[in-house]
């Protein structure tokens, strides 16, 4: 039944979560309609969802996936809604129309309506207009209404929770607030914060208030659109938080949070709009029309759960309504509260947040292994973990404890075979009482950092062991009444096996092999340093020859050594000092005195890196009966000595019988070691093979200390072949070899194994033979160190230690020798052992050595030379060091000539020839020729001396002007070679391009300056006497051909002057050419441009010759006083006409002033559109007449147009006349046109032609690629481009070519212009005969002659109005001739007096620049250090770019850079000066750290030796009393009642300190005692216990006492840091004194640098007061070239403005120069003043540091106080601890005498 029931609940439970599914499902469902359906406005969530989906986007396709959680992969934010929806009761306003009973109110808008006002009263719910009807959904709802002319109204919106606000929406009934505000609470109404102000006027209603848009989202402004007048009614007002035209960059940010989080929202009214009503008075008629009414608002919003749940739940107590926005978050991601504003319970292992974006922020469930339900988060703990972990567990269960219940409690382990999360994973500690400490308490988890390991217990001193069960290695007897748990060894562990110390049961003590001592505490003989090694004990070991035996320091090992050896083993000679090699008793050959046959042979060591295969300088030459004699000394140990030859054979063979003979000076010492010396035995014999390097002679010689003895060699007989030639050997010395079996430790046992191991490696033989010991002995390290062991031993014993370096230092780096052999680290080419001498072949010993001989290999008769002087033994007829060249007089090497000097030199080049020190004038390899600026023939038999060269003086008479000359092989002539610019045998002419006076003294030829516009290969380009240019190119002119010729411009100086193409028509020829640096063409009258081809604005007819006419435009007709320039015709306005626009337009005739009327010519019948312009007649066809061509015409018949003519005789006659007619009017009209346009109207066709191809050729020109922008780009090119240079001149021809035909061309059509004139000329003439026949026909009739008279007067009348104007404009031209020939006049002067002005003005500035120019050098070399005119190629110059250098030290711009120098310098010294006073003054600190650590350290000891005082004393008051006790108690035979009562008395009186529990246990004891007084084993279990406590109290004792020992060291230490203390001190002074030295050099440096710096300073000021005048003369050159004209302006430009240029840097250099002066000078007194206060600071610190000394060495006089007391202390523990031994032993006594009464009484 019960399985059923469980069965039924898990069915429920899974139905539930399912139903639970499906509603989250619908609720997400309806929560996405509602974001559906939302109103206007930008919702926070809308912000979120835009973020995340431009972080992250879904992919678009797939399969089917079930719906995830919209909390489950971030945050989730509910649906928002209007907040108002269930909330009307919430809403409150303070003031609200008809609560007071009913109000009347009227609406403006209806003002046009029948009924215009209404009531309100709160009471009726047809006519209420409460706060709720803004609600949407209210029931019958209307709109709120404020109270009538009230206008501070609030409205206030109360919520029960936090929400997020996003925007809010009020549309009103009536008109628009005139100002109100926004603003929201979100701590429920403490406090408020303005969201938005709304003002028809935002500074009259909120002054101060920002009105422009918003730049982020804090801001808070006033926004003027929502409070207009219109419109009257359903105007609205909409606020959104996060405004959409500002980028929202993260919507989860704070900020954003903060501005959405609501608890309370507030609207306040301030103005009514009163629509001119200015002051809103208590009139109701007024009051009544002004009033606030909303007829709905929305405010939208969601409820605020930071990013953690997706929809809302209803608050308890709120009724739930449709569409309700609710209050409570139905929380995720383990949050609760109704914001979800905290953790869940047992989720606090994080700090809470909000969710953010894809960050769910979700809250973690503490981590308590199992053994918690509950925790709480802790910042701190948090932090201290790095941020990761910040719960921590409450009330921990199953024994455990900690952040997260991880450890166990005190006196729990974790047992590692479980995990934490065990309920069984702590277990109680299993302590061994006996040995373990602090209450049985174990190490509750394994750490390795600590040491810690799990369930390990804390042991007594001498106890180990996880429980504490055993003793530790040197202890024994385990029990827990020791309160070191047990006893220690008194043998020494280090001396024992394994050190173990003793038996852990019964103490005994076993020995490690090389230790003995019944405590093993002792090293056998011949062993030292008792130690933890395996053996116990190290072997002295001491060396074989350098110790005196093999014993040494038990402590130490330290053997006892011979003289001037060191090392434990005595094996390494002490410093300056060397171990003599077996050698070490060498002769050499080449010193030894030889027979006559002898002879020296010196031998040059190897240059190629090989070793010498012989020792000493070289050899001895000997031949067959020659004998050697050798003086031997130096003996140091008598013995017997093996004699080794060492030889190098010359020839194949033996030498068969040497003979070596020992000459003494008495017999040996019959007592020494040569006692038993025979006379035969001072003969020996050696043979010397071939095949050998050295030989042993035999048989050994016995030989005593200190004295001298003579070794004669005899070479007896050679063993050669017979073709052999005379024998002969080269003897390199002979060797004293000690015998080893006369050596004690190669005899013996160990010493036969040390002498076969010697001679199995050859040792002996590796040093008789040179040659094998570089070549084996050196390249095998295992037999080298070998041999190198005993070699050294030998060496140390045969000669009684170590010898004296005594390296020479002068050949030496070092005065250290190698400790083996006492070889010294010579210099190049010293040898020797003690570097004392060159090498063979070298010489001049000194301090760096020896330099090679490099004798010649010719001349020289070997490389072998001079140790003092370097000389070469030389050949006949060689000469020098090296005998290198020839002797003087001779040269060839080494075939010597004498030299060919043709008498003039006595010695010439050995090696070339050459003569050297010409006399008389000569020169040359042999003298043959003369010098410079001499001539003649020195040759030996041309004999022609040399002389001083005229040209046309000598040099010593400065009026010379070539450097050398030369005499014509022929006639015998004199020929200068001239300088440039100088010409003629004599140099007394000028040469081509140069001018002057040569032939006068003081006269020179000067390069022509022809600004480079000459040929310089034609010749005759200047005067020769002037310098004037004659023959300039490229269109150039002028003295220097510095400008352009007539009809040219442009720059002369970069050869730019082009043509003027100036206009014939336009130019006046009589006023000059061109301007000649701009181009202007002299310009006719009202004609412009540089080329004078344009008429003025307003003027026409450039073809006159004269100048330009006026356009004359009329003011009335024209559109402006323009014309065109060619025909003159003006541009008309609508209805004018004509040229001058002051006639009818085209097809009209009359008076433009007055009236114009249409011509209406008929189409047919006219043969012009055009009638006549004053008139109005047509121009009719043939047959047609009348004024419109509308009728037949005279002598025609019929209608127009058909029209027939009336006969052939009236045709004839009548067409006569017609034609004269109309050919006479129209010869009159052109004739009149003519008068009227020019001759120019006429042909106005072929002007335009003119003017086409003008255009075309201007095209061309312009597009020709030789303007001076492209002549320029070709200048700097010119060298890259000379073939294009080369085009573009044929280029030029062309178009030269093309301009002549263009001028043809208008040459041309001038001359036809000529040709019209001249026919003009001839129509007019004909006209006039015409009129003439034309007047004879008509006089030939009445009507005909009235015609006449009548045409006649019109004409007449016309004649003298064209006749007037005529003479108004020749009157005109007349008066504009006059005034241009004044014009001409006076300007011709004026022009000819300022080019005379400019040209004094540029001589004086030419004067004066050359001035400039000759100061130009002293200011060099003031400045630069060089008297130049231009730029020196090391010292520069003005202009150079750079000024001074190293060899110019005379500059002022030199001085002050070294002076800069030398002032950097000294700042880099002052700075180390600083680095090193810095540096003293950190070790002043350290040592001042360091003093104080000793002094706490000192303190410390004495604390700490106090108290070990106290408690010694303590101890031995109780061991005192204990005694005492234990004395009475075995005084006693036999306990009787009453003593054991007396005894327990005793005992509760003395022990006072007791607890009552051990008072208890105590009297239990007592009791038994007591009831048991027959039992003897009690009576010795009691008396055990006071053993043990005494035992206890003994060991309590030996801690103190190693307490004591502990601080004694730790005094030692202190004392050691005083010492050092001290030395550090010392250290510092010495620093100090350095520093104030240095300070002092510092000091001398600076007032050197400032004599340097005021030298530099004068020459600066000096430097200055030059530019100053400079700049004056500077001034009065610009003020005279001010009144200059502009074109020589230009000219002069340039080299003025480099000279203020120049003057200028050079001034800017000497203000750089003296600014650099005075901030070094400031530097440096700030590094002088600084380098004081170092030097005080360090004299206060010295003073510190005596203080701080004089205050430690009174610490170190208490501490050796308290050493003294603690040494009587340690004294006073012995005797106590001697007392306690003797009180055991009696204890164990008494015990003796107890045991052996209980086994009488078990007996009984």
């Amino acid at each position: 039944m019960t399985g059923k029931l469980a069965a039924l609940n898990v069915f429920i439970g899974i139905l539930l979560l399912y139903l639970t599914a499906i509603l989250d499902s619908t609720e997400a469902a309806k929560d996405y309609n509602r974001n559906l359906s939302r109103g206007p406005g930008r919702d926070y969530s809308d912000a979120a969802r835009d973020y995340e989906r431009n972080r992250t986007r879904a992919p678009a396709r797939g399969l089917h996936v079930q719906r995830i959680h919209p909390c489950e992969q971030g945050s989730c934010y509910p649906a928002t809604g209007n907040l108002l929806i269930g909330r009307r009761k919430q809403l409150h306003a303070s003031s609200t129309c008809g609560l007071n009973g009913p109000e009347r109110y009227c609406i403006v808008s209806h003002l046009k309506d029948r009924k215009k006002c209404f009531f309100c009263d709160a009471s009726n719910p047809r006519q209420q207009h409460n706060i709720e009807n803004i609600v949407s959904g209210t029931p019958h709802r209307t709109w709120w209404q404020a109270e009538n002319g009230m206008e501070n109204v609030t409205i206030t919106f109360d919520l029960e929770a936090e929400f997020h606000f996003t925007h809010i929406i009020i549309h009103f009934q009536t008109f628009r607030p005139a100002a109100m505000l926004i603003e929201r609470s979100y701590d429920f109404g403490n406090t408020w914060q303005v969201y938005r102000y709304f003002a028809h006027d935002c500074k009259g209603s909120f002054p101060g208030v920002p009105t422009h848009q918003p730049t982020k989202l804090t801001d808070v402004i006033c926004d003027s659109r929502y409070s207009n007048v219109e419109p009257s009614a359903d105007g609205e007002i909409i606020f959104r938080v996060l405004p959409s035209n500002l980028p929202i960059e993260n919507p989860y940010s704070k900020e954003v949070q903060n501005l959405l989080k609501m608890t309370n929202f507030r609207i306040n009214f301030t103005r009514l709009h009163t629509l001119g009503d200015d002051l809103l008075d208590n009139r109701r008629e007024i009051r009544e029309k002004y009033y606030y009414a909303i007829k709905e608002m929305v405010i939208r919003g969601s409820c605020s759960c930071y990013g953690h749940a997706s929809h809302c739940l209803p608050l308890d107590g709120v009724d739930n309504e449709e569409d309700m926005v609710h209050g409570r978050c139905n929380c995720t991601h383990n949050t609760k509260g109704r914001n979800c504003e905290k953790c869940e319970d047992f989720f606090n292992d994080l700090p809470w947040k909000p969710a953010v974006g894809k960050q769910t922020n979700a809250c973690r469930m503490c981590n308590c292994n199992g053994h918690s339900t509950s925790c709480h988060f802790d910042e701190a703990v948090y932090e201290r973990s790095g941020r990761v972990s910040g719960g921590v567990c409450d009330d921990c269960q199953h024994n455990t404890r900690g952040q997260n219940c991880e450890l166990c409690k005190p006196f729990f382990y974790h047992d590692s075979s479980k995990d934490i999360t065990d309920p069984e994973a702590c277990q109680p500690c299993d302590c061994d009482p006996r040995g373990s400490l602090d209450e049985g308490i174990c190490d509750s988890r394994t750490d390795p950092l600590s040491g810690d390991e799990s369930g390990r217990c804390h042991c007594k001193a001498n106890v180990e062991g996880r429980r504490c069960d055993r003793c530790q290695n040197g202890f024994w007897n385990f029990t827990d009444l020791n309160p070191e748990g047990c006893q220690a060894c008194t043998c020494n562990t280090q001396g024992t096996i394994n050190n173990q110390g003793c038996n852990m049961v019964t103490g005994e003590c076993t020995c490690k092999r090389y230790v003995v001592g019944r405590d093993c505490n002792q090293c056998l003989p011949e062993y030292w340093g008792l130690s933890d090694d395996q053996e116990g004990c190290k072997p002295c070991d001491c060396d074989l020859g350098g110790a005196y035996n093999n014993s040494c320091d038990a402590y130490t090992g330290q053997c006892h050594c011979r003289p001037h050896v060191s090392g434990r083993s005595c094996n390494v000679p002490e410093q300056n000092y060397y171990t003599g090699w077996i050698d070490y008793l060498i002769y050499e050959g080449e010193y030894a005195k030889g027979t006559d046959n002898c002879q020296v042979v010196i031998r040059e060591p190897y240059r190629d890196g090989r070793n010498n295969s012989w020792t000493g300088l070289g050899f001895m030459s000997a031949i067959e009966d020659s004998v050697l004699n050798f003086t031997v000394d130096g003996v140091r140990r008598s013995m017997w000595y093996d004699i080794v030859v060492r030889y190098e054979p010359k020839y194949s063979g033996t030498w068969d019988d040497a003979e070596i003979i020992i000459e003494r000076d008495g017999p040996p010492n019959s007592e020494g070691p040569c006692g038993k010396w025979q006379p035969e035995e001072d003969r020996l014999w050696v043979q010397l093979p071939t095949n050998q390097r050295s030989s042993v002679a035999s048989p050994p010689v016995c030989l005593e200390a200190g004295k001298v003895y003579t070794v004669l060699l005899q070479l007896r007989k050679f063993a050669r072949p017979p073709d052999a030639p005379t024998a002969s050997i080269l003897i390199d010395s002979i060797v004293l070899s000690p015998r080893l079996e006369n050596i004690p430790f190669f005899t013996g046992g160990p010493g036969e194994i040390r002498l076969q191991e010697y001679e199995r490696f050859r040792c002996q033989d590796y040093f008789n033979n040179i040659y094998e010991y570089y070549s084996i002995y050196e390249n095998r390290s295992d037999i080298r160190d070998i041999c190198t062991k005993y070699q050294n031993s030998i060496g140390l014993y045969v000669f009684d230690g170590a010898h004296s370096c005594e390296c020479n230092p002068t050949g030496s780096h070092s005065l250290i020798c190698s400790n083996y052999g006492g070889n010294c680290q010579c210099k190049p080419n010293v040898v020797g052992r003690s570097c004392d001498h060159c090498a063979p072949g070298t010489y001049g010993f000194g301090p760096e050595g020896c330099v090679p001989c490099d004798c010649d290999g010719v001349g020289a008769l070997d490389n072998f030379c001079d140790a003092e002087t370097g000389r070469c033994k030389c050949r006949p007829n060689t000469y020098g060091r090296s005998c290198g060249q020839c002797e003087p007089g001779f040269w060839n090497f080494p075939h010597c000539r004498r030299c060919e000097c043709n008498g003039h030199a006595d010695s010439c080049d050995s090696k070339t020839g050459a003569c050297q020190s010409c006399r008389d004038s000569t020169t040359g390899h042999n003298c043959d020729r003369c010098i410079e600026a001499f001539y003649g023939d020195p040759r030996i038999g041309v004999d022609i001396p040399c002389r001083p060269c005229p040209c046309p003086g000598t040099l010593e008479s400065g009026h010379a002007y070539a450097d050398s000359c030369s005499l014509d092989p022929v006639s015998h002539d004199v020929i200068c070679e001239c300088y440039q610019g100088y010409a003629g045998p004599r140099c007394d002419t000028c040469a081509d391009n140069f001018y002057g006076n040569p032939e006068t003294p003081g006269g020179k030829c000067q390069s022509c300056e022809c600004s480079n516009n000459t040929d310089l290969n034609r010749p005759g380009n200047c005067d020769p006497q002037t310098g004037k240019c004659l023959q300039c190119l490229w269109n150039t002119d002028g003295f220097n051909c510095q400008v352009c010729k007539a009809d040219f411009y442009g720059d002369a100086l970069q050869q730019n002057c082009q043509s003027c193409q100036c206009n014939i028509l336009g130019t006046d020829a009589k006023a000059g050419p061109c301007d000649h640096r701009t181009g202007q063409c002299p310009c006719l009258p009202h004609v412009i441009g540089q080329l004078c081809d344009t008429c003025e604005e307003n003027h026409w007819r450039i073809a006159s010759g004269e100048g330009c006419d006026p356009c004359e435009c009329d003011v009335v007709g024209s559109v402006s006083d323009r014309c065109n320039p060619y025909e003159g015709t003006c541009e008309c306005k609508p209805g004018f006409g004509g040229r001058r626009c002051n006639e009818c337009q085209a097809n009209y005739w009359g008076n433009p002033n007055v009236q114009c009327y249409p011509c209406e010519c008929d189409v047919i019948g006219s043969a012009s559109a055009q009638c006549d312009r004053e008139t109005g007649v047509c121009v009719c066809h043939e047959g047609i007449g009348g004024e419109k061509c509308d009728q037949c015409d005279r002598s025609y018949i019929g209608t127009a147009p058909s029209c027939s003519p009336c006969g052939e005789c009236f045709d004839n006659w009548d067409g006569i006349l017609d034609g004269l007619r109309n050919k006479t009017l129209y010869v009159i009209d052109e004739a009149s046109n003519i008068q009227k346009v020019g001759t120019t109207g006429i042909y106005s066709q072929e002007f335009e032609d003119i003017d086409n191809s003008i255009a075309q050729i201007n095209t061309m020109l312009e597009s020709s690629s030789v303007k001076s922008q492209d002549l320029d780009e070709l200048n700097q090119l010119a060298t890259n481009l000379d073939k294009d240079i080369d085009n573009s001149a044929t280029i030029l021809q062309d178009l030269e070519n093309q301009l002549e035909n263009v001028t043809q061309r208008v040459t041309l059509a001038d001359a036809q212009l000529k040709r019209f004139k001249n026919r003009t000329d001839a129509l007019h003439e004909g006209a006039a005969e015409l009129r003439e026949n034309a007047n004879r026909l008509q006089e030939a009739n009445v009507q005909g002659a009235l015609n006449v008279t009548q045409q006649m007067a019109d004409q007449s009348r016309l004649a003298e109005k064209m006749a007037a104007e005529t003479n108004n404009v020749l009157l005109d031209a007349e008066r504009y001739k006059k005034n241009t020939e004044n014009l001409l006049a006076k300007s011709s002067a004026n022009v000819e007096e300022n080019r005379q002005k400019n040209k004094d003005s540029l001589e004086r500035l030419n004067e004066k620049l050359d001035t400039l120019k000759s100061h130009m050098p002293q200011l060099n070399q003031d400045m630069c250090g060089r008297n130049v005119t231009d730029c020196d190629s090391v010292c520069g110059g003005a202009g150079c770019g750079h000024c001074g250098g190293l060899s110019c030290d005379v500059g002022a711009m030199t001085k002050a850079m070294q002076a800069l120098d030398v002032a950097k310098k000294q700042s880099t010294m002052i700075k180390e000066h600083k680095d090193e006073a810095e540096q003293l003054l950190r070790n002043l600190i350290r040592l001042k750290d360091n003093a104080s650590g000793a002094r706490s350290n000192a303190q410390e000891a004495f604390d700490l030796a106090s108290a070990a005082r106290n408690q010694s004393d303590k101890l031995t008051k109780d061991l005192s009393n204990v005694n005492k006790k234990i004395w009475d108690l075995l005084k006693a035979e036999q306990p009787t009642p009453a003593e054991v009562r007396d005894l327990a008395k005793e005992v509760l009186n003395e022990k006072i300190t007791l607890t009552p529990e051990e008072i208890k246990g105590l009297a239990d004891k007592i009791a038994n005692i007591v009831g048991s007084l027959n039992n003897p084993e009690l009576i010795l279990r009691e008396t055990s216990d006071d053993l043990q406590l005494a035992k206890e109290l003994r060991e309590r004792a030996n801690y103190t006492k190693k307490i004591a020992q502990e601080k004694e060291a730790l005094a030692g230490k202190v004392v050691e840091l005083l010492m050092e203390t001290q030395g550090s001190q010392e250290i510092a002074q010495e620093a100090i004194s350095k520093a104030e030295a240095d300070i002092d050099l510092s000091k001398h440096d600076l007032d050197e640098i400032s004599q340097i710096t005021k030298q530099a300073k004068q020459k600066a000021d000096d430097t200055t007061n030059s530019v100053n005048d400079l700049e004056n003369r500077l001034l009065q050159l610009q003020a005279e070239s001010v009144k200059n004209d502009f074109v020589i302006k230009q000219e002069i430009q340039a080299q003025a403005s480099n000279i203020s240029e120049e003057a200028r840097r050079v001034q800017a250099n000497a203000k750089k120069l003296s600014q650099e002066y005075k901030s070094v000078e400031l530097s440096l007194n700030q590094r002088v003043d600084k380098s004081k206060d170092d030097i005080g600071r360090a004299k206060g610190l010295l003073k510190r540091a005596s203080e701080l000394t004089a205050d430690t060495v009174d610490k170190f006089k208490d501490i050796e106080g308290m050493e003294s007391v603690y040494k009587d202390n340690d004294r006073l523990l012995r005797d106590l601890m001697e007392e306690v031994d003797h009180l055991n032993a009696l204890m164990n006594q008494h015990l003796a005498e107890f045991e052996s009464k209980a086994q009488q009484l078990r007996q009984c």
